[in-house]
């Protein structure tokens, strides 16, 4: 079993951008908020991905769409409600330039 020629297993923790700290105080955010936000369907949210997306993108990054598929599941948002917002805050950040 198991993966070969993976390469060395890295031991130190890398340096948090200041984006991965807000994805993760909004996660904790949210499970303070409420308790159904847990690491577990944070992470089947995780392994929903692609496998060359998740293979790909940055360890926090793959938070977001675990964020997104439990707000939608819990019924906080709708997919379109998301969609929305990001539509609205992509145009503005293209007005700044």
């Amino acid at each position: 079993g198991g993966l070969s020629d993976t390469g060395p297993v890295v031991r130190e923790e890398p340096e948090l951008t200041l984006k991965d700290k807000r994805i993760d105080a909004m996660s904790m955010l949210l499970r303070q908020v409420d308790n159904r936000f847990t690491s577990d369907t944070s992470r089947r949210a995780q392994e929903e991905l692609a496998e060359p997306i998740y293979d790909t993108i940055h360890y926090y990054d793959r938070w977001l769409p675990g964020v997104r598929t439990n707000l939608v599941n819990l019924g906080y948002l709708t997919d379109e409600e998301i969609d929305a917002k990001v539509a609205e805050v992509k145009a503005r950040y293209k007005e700044l330039g």
